[in-house]
């Protein structure tokens, strides 16, 4: 396996992430939901947990339609910049633009795994401390903090599992259970490389967050004083264009972390298929 630093990674990823036009395309797809999210966020001044539960309430429909779109779209958006990831690597262009049906079937229903998985997993964790409250029993500070230490981990595979399941799922012939078992097979054997990654990708989004919102603040302030009534357009428009520059980068990084890690020492052709979580990625 050919050892690439972090720092290899990260540029690389940044070099790909603005060289193919038809990234942007998909890097909107993904963008769109979240910043349509931060325009709501604005506008109706949803700046606490409590506001947003109560904007949920007071607009159940939108808010079930919104959670939809939200995951067709990323779903859609992902399975199709992988693809375009794997072939912008080989140097080659894609025979169709657009996946076939079953192709976005699979994306769909590994988030639906993962989400549905997640969403079980956090109810059994908050369970304790909710019960607690009710009674109002005097241990509920430490079980809160004990039931956020325990989802934290948790989260932080489920994401690295997502993530890989996907890799295998469309870059190369396995099916939807063969590339979960694969992905995790691939966490087990790099679990230490897996977790040093993503810290590295954590600090990177904060440091992201924290560029994008000097540029945000900026942005809005020039256009209160020179265009006051479309300042909630350049607000969305920019936030458009920086989140899909940034979502193209996150699955850049992604793939070369994955490719890196994924690849075989030797040659496809001279690893035995029976070795358990070996498994042969065309192109990567």
């Amino acid at each position: 396996m050919e050892k690439t630093s972090t720092l290899d990674i990260i540029i690389e990823s940044f070099r790909c992430s603005h060289q193919r036009r038809k990234f942007f395309f998909f890097g909107f797809l993904l963008a769109l939901p979240p910043a349509t999210l931060l325009l709501l966020q604005r506008v109706y001044d949803i700046t606490t947990g409590t506001a947003l539960l109560e904007y949920i309430r007071q607009f159940p429909m939108l808010s079930c339609f919104f959670l939809l779109w939200y995951g067709i779209t990323v779903s859609f958006g992902k399975s199709h910049l992988i693809v375009l990831l794997e072939t912008h690597k080989k140097k080659s262009s894609p025979k169709k633009l657009l996946l076939p049906l079953t192709s976005f079937t699979k994306a769909l229903g590994i988030d639906l795994l993962f989400i549905s998985g997640l969403f079980v997993i956090t109810l059994l964790v908050v369970l304790p401390p909710m019960t607690a409250s009710f009674f109002g029993h005097t241990a509920l500070a430490p079980l809160v903090l004990l039931s956020e230490l325990t989802l934290l981990p948790i989260f932080f595979v489920g994401y690295l599992l997502r993530e890989f399941t996907y890799f295998y799922a469309f870059l190369s012939p396995l099916t939807f259970k063969s590339s979960l078992e694969a992905g995790a097979n691939l966490f087990l054997r790099q679990k230490a490389t897996c977790l040093f990654f993503e810290v590295h990708f954590i600090l990177l989004n904060l440091l992201f967050t924290f560029l994008f919102n000097l540029v945000m603040l900026s942005i809005v302030a020039l256009s209160q004083a020179v265009f006051p009534l479309a300042t909630e357009l350049f607000f969305f428009l920019v936030t458009l264009i920086l989140l899909s520059w940034f979502e193209i980068f996150k699955q850049a990084l992604w793939f070369h972390f994955f490719e890196s890690i994924a690849r075989p020492k030797k040659p496809a052709s001279d690893i035995p298929q029976t070795l358990k979580g070996e498994v042969e990625m065309p192109g990567v």
